[in-house]
């Protein structure tokens, strides 16, 4: 009878050390194979167990025990091991996990500044290091920079919550715009395709670049921050020329498909109109320098972002898009290098027509910058003393 009861318990212990070690196997999502064999252990260890019932000596008993006490110790064993494991997977899944999230746009998931930097350092290393292929192509690169028209009036008539559902629409459409799949019209405006152009030819301008894509991965997009945006095309072609030419054929495309869509927050519909430039990668290129020239034509095509937003309203209109929401223009003219020229330029015609002359005060803080106009030939009169009859403290414009 003690034998009988000892064998319950050492059985008890066998049943509960093989759900153990099953439910390890199982967890792991491991083949058949290793469940088969640990049934065969199990049935070893049982067999054992079953003798000894039959023939309770001290022998079968010991025998019997020490099998379960070593199958015991080899689940323990096992548990502890596969906890380690977890531990281990579970550490690198939340180490890829951050490294990830460090290389994405929160807001849209994009690819963010980080990798819009990886990425235009490496097109301008590999511009700069490359060797034609056995075909003779070689590879171009062009960065494309977008920023939304009315974005501020937007944010400021309607919210910030509002902004943020402009940019991550308008991500998502660049996104459907630049997959490399045959028909990447997108949903808000599908007319907006223009078949005329081979998608073969623009396609594979958005295909990410370098072993195994890892710049960027699948995105050839990424958000600068604010309403800004980025995008690097890249092809394989004979020359420069021909490289240029495709680029400008996606541009167009990007351009067209963008031309007219909107998004719909609060029961509100929105156009979504964006100003774009493009510069094509040189040799001497830098990631700076690219940026600049990127951001120049990004300015010259802002010029006509009045004429397109009120194109996109009437196409929105017409197409019946109900709730209509037409935002004010509330941004500020951008004073980049670009502008800069044009206001020299203008000031420059208004003195040639006798129709400008600067007067300032002759003090040490102020001739330095006048000077400075003179170089670019706009004429300056020093007024002294009692003479001058501008306004106090600034220059009066004649």
């Amino acid at each position: 009878m003690e034998y009988g009861q000892h064998l319950l318990q050492i059985e008890d212990k066998l049943d509960k050390h093989a759900d153990i070690m099953r439910d390890q196997i199982t967890g792991r999502g491991d083949d058949e194979a290793l469940i088969e064999r640990l049934d065969r252990r199990v049935e070893k260890v049982r067999n054992a167990i079953t003798h000894a019932y039959d023939d309770p000596i001290p022998e079968t008993v010991e025998i019997a025990t020490d099998m379960v006490d070593m199958f015991s110790t080899l689940s323990i064993e096992q548990l502890f091991s596969t906890m380690r494991k977890d531990s281990r997977d579970l550490y690198k899944r939340r180490a890829t996990e951050e490294r990830q999230a460090a290389r994405v746009d929160a807001l849209t998931q994009s690819n963010n500044r980080s990798v819009y930097h990886e990425q235009l350092k490496a097109a301008t290393s590999d511009i700069a290091t490359q060797a034609p292929e056995p075909d003779g192509k070689q590879r171009y690169f062009a960065l494309v920079m977008f920023d939304l028209d009315r974005f501020k009036g937007i944010n400021d008539d309607y919210g910030h919550d509002t902004g943020d559902a402009a940019l991550k629409s308008f991500a998502e459409v660049l996104k459907k715009i630049t997959r490399t799949t045959p028909d990447r019209r997108t949903e808000d405006h599908p007319e907006s395709t223009d078949r005329r152009i081979d998608p073969e030819d623009v396609d594979t301008l958005f295909e990410p670049f370098g072993r195994h894509g890892q710049h960027g991965g699948e995105k050839s997009m990424s958000r600068l921050g604010g309403d800004e945006f980025t995008l690097l095309m890249n092809t394989r072609a004979d020359n420069q020329e021909e490289a240029t030419a495709q680029f400008e054929a996606g541009l167009q495309r990007l351009r067209m498909e963008l031309e007219a869509v909107c998004f719909e927050h609060n029961g509100m519909n929105f156009p979504i109109v964006s100003s774009s430039g493009m510069h094509v990668l040189q040799e001497d290129d830098t990631a700076d320098s690219a940026y600049v020239k990127a951001d120049t034509a990004l300015a010259e095509h802002k010029k006509d972002k009045k004429e397109r937003y009120d194109k996109a309203v009437e196409i929105l209109t017409d197409l019946g898009i109900e709730n209509l929401q037409v935002v004010e223009d509330k941004r500020k003219p951008e004073l980049s290098s670009m502008r800069v020229e044009d206001v020299l330029a203008s000031m420059k015609v208004l003195q040639e027509r006798g129709a400008l002359m600067l007067h300032v005060r002759p003090d040490q803080e102020m001739t330095p910058a006048a000077e400075t106009l003179e170089e670019f030939g706009i004429p300056i009169v020093y007024d002294d003393g009692d003479d001058y009859e501008g306004p106090e403290d600034e220059p009066s414009v004649v």
